[in-house]
C-alpha cells in the first residue's frame, strides 16, 4: 500500500538543510472537514428547532461556521511559510509573515527527539534549545516552542527519511565535539525501527 505524501519537504542547500512544512495541507483540510461536519450536524438539528427560533438558530450556525473559518485562516496566516533552516550559523525557525526564532550552534545546550508515544507509531519533535529541558518520564523531554527552543514535529517515516539523508549527522557535525550525547542514543533507537 503506498504511503501518503508527507507535508514535510527536505531540501539540501549550499549552506545546509531546510525543512518546509505544507501549512495548507496541515490546517486547511481539517478545517474544511470540521466545517462540513458542523453544517451537516446543524442541518439535521434544524427541523427540531421551534419555528419562531429558526432564524436565531440559523444566525447562530452562521456565526459558528464564520468563527471556525476565521480561526483556521488566522492559523494558516501565522504558520505560512514555516520552515526550519539549519546552516553553518545555527538553527532558524522562519515564517513568511512573522518573526521567527534563531539559535546559534554555540548556544545549543540541549537537542534531540521528544515523543510522548512510541516513535515508530506516531510523531516526534526534533528540538534545539538554549536551555537544558526537563525530563518527562524516563527518556523524553518536555518541549514547547518559545524564544529559547526551536522545534518541529515529524512523523516516524519523516524521521527515518531525514536520518538516512544525513540531516542529524550534519547537526552533530555543526555542534562539534561538545554536542550533547543524549540525542545520539535516542537516534540509534529510532533508526533500528526503519526496517
Amino acid at each position: 500500500m503506498p504511503q501518503p505524501k508527507s507535508p514535510l519537504r527536505h531540501e539540501r542547500t549550499e549552506c545546509g538543510h531546510v525543512l518546509h512544512t505544507n501549512t495548507l495541507r496541515i490546517l486547511l483540510i481539517p478545517l474544511i472537514a470540521m466545517n462540513l461536519l458542523t453544517a451537516v450536524m446543524l442541518a439535521l438539528a434544524f427541523p427540531m428547532v421551534e419555528k419562531e427560533l429558526q432564524t436565531t438558530f440559523t444566525a447562530l450556525v452562521g456565526f459558528c461556521i464564520l468563527c471556525q473559518i476565521t480561526g483556521g485562516l488566522s492559523m494558516v496566516y501565522l504558520l505560512a511559510g514555516r520552515r526550519l533552516e539549519m546552516n553553518r550559523d545555527g538553527v532558524h525557525l522562519r515564517y513568511k509573515y512573522r518573526k521567527g526564532v534563531s539559535i546559534l550552534w554555540s548556544e545549543v545546550r540541549d537537542w534531540g527527539l521528544s515523543s510522548q508515544i512510541p516513535v515508530q507509531s506516531g510523531t516526534v519533535s526534533v528540538y534545539f534549545s538554549k536551555v537544558e529541558l526537563p525530563l518527562m518520564g524516563d527518556q523524553t523531554k518536555r518541549v514547547a516552542q518559545n524564544r529559547q527552543t526551536v522545534m518541529l514535529q515529524l512523523s516516524a517515516a519523516d524521521l527515518s527519511r531525514l536520518t538516512r539523508e544525513g540531516l542529524f549527522t550534519y547537526c552533530k557535525a555543526c555542534l562539534g565535539e561538545d554536542a550533547p550525547e543524549a540525542f545520539q542514543a535516542h537516534l540509534i533507537e529510532v533508526t533500528t525501527h526503519e526496517n
